[in-house]
């Protein structure tokens, strides 16, 4: 499934970074005050910036301690960079989430208290009860429901392949439940992947039914080597299934003629963080095998892309900012 494009309000990382150093500085009691409301009203840029700084400090407070990252404290000597890069992570990631979320919501949104969880750039296999074989790809979370007649895996974020078991008894059918809808095998294996805008579910042996969640009628059957995704409303048409809907479990991600904002969207999945691609690059068309893991395998990707194509690769805040630009 195509990412949505970046919305064309985002804030520069240079913008981010400079409101996350004053946000130190004024909770160490150490800015100058004028200083602070001349760098905070110097643009709406900057405004909206501190707004969501300010927003990011109620949700670190109000998150679980376990996931409310002690080290923004503030540290001692050359530390104090370590906390700034950590803010900066932040202010990054939170800070272009929609308003109004609350720190559970993001929380419940990620996966932070599924059953199983897989990190940044780890993949993950589990064997169900059932026989069933669950693989869990990048930043993937799931709840395993399994009840006296029926068995419900909810995929909560990230993508998953599942090879239906053979012990499973009698009368309890298998379903994989997003927040758009619902995919039920028939004897199978098959690839489940939600994004924000929708599921995706690939076929690769026997059939699926999909579902979407307010209009079952809307639902039909997958049958092998083909794909669909669907929304809360409305499912899209079959069609061939994409070579990348499995690639992935063998480390792998296909690109033929992808846009390369499009491929550092699909590499920032694997990583802390996020790689940006500036607008007069986002276009070009790439063609290749890409490792993706962890962030050094990804590390191997983009210099694949630097070595290939006349790309500028920055790397800040110890790789959680990732910047593609056109080379001078």
């Amino acid at each position: 499934m195509k990412n949505a494009a970046p919305r064309s309000t985002a804030l520069s990382s240079e913008i981010l970074d400079e409101a996350a150093d004053w946000l130190l500085r004024l909770r160490d009691g150490e800015a100058d005050r004028a200083a602070f409301e001349q760098w905070r009203t110097r643009s709406p840029e900057h405004v909206r910036a501190w707004a969501r700084a300010e927003t990011l400090l109620g949700k670190i407070a109000a998150l679980p301690p376990a996931l409310a990252l002690p080290a923004l404290d503030r540290p001692h000597g050359s530390g104090r960079r370590v906390a700034l890069a950590r803010i900066g992570k932040l202010a990054l990631l939170l800070g272009l989430l929609p308003a109004g979320w609350t720190a559970r919501r993001l929380a419940e949104r990620q996966g932070l208290f599924a059953d199983y969880r897989s990190a940044a750039g780890e993949i993950r296999e589990l064997r169900l009860a059932d026989g069933t074989q669950l693989t869990l790809n990048t930043a993937t979370a799931v709840d395993l429901r399994f009840e006296q007649n029926s068995r419900t895996i909810v995929l909560r974020a990230g993508e998953i392949l599942v090879a239906t078991g053979h012990d499973a008894p009698a009368g309890q059918p298998l379903r994989v439940v997003t927040r758009h809808g619902t995919a039920t095998p028939l004897g199978t294996r098959f690839a489940v992947r939600q994004d924000d805008d929708g599921t995706r579910v690939a076929v690769f042996e026997g059939r699926v039914r999909i579902a979407p969640a307010r209009a079952e009628a809307a639902g039909y059957v997958l049958e092998s080597g083909q794909q669909a995704s669907f929304g809360e409303n409305a499912a899209a048409p079959p069609q061939a299934a994409d070579d990348n809907a499995s690639a992935w479990t063998r480390g792998m991600l296909l690109a033929d003629g992808m846009p390369l904002g499009e491929l550092a969207a699909e590499l920032s999945r694997y990583r802390h963080g996020l790689i940006h691609c500036a607008d007069e690059v986002a276009g070009w068309r790439v063609s290749g095998a890409f490792p993706v893991g962890d962030q050094a395998v990804t590390d191997r990707s983009l210099a694949m892309l630097a070595a290939t194509h006349p790309l500028d690769i920055r790397q800040r805040l110890g790789g959680l900012w990732v910047s593609l630009g056109a080379r001078q």
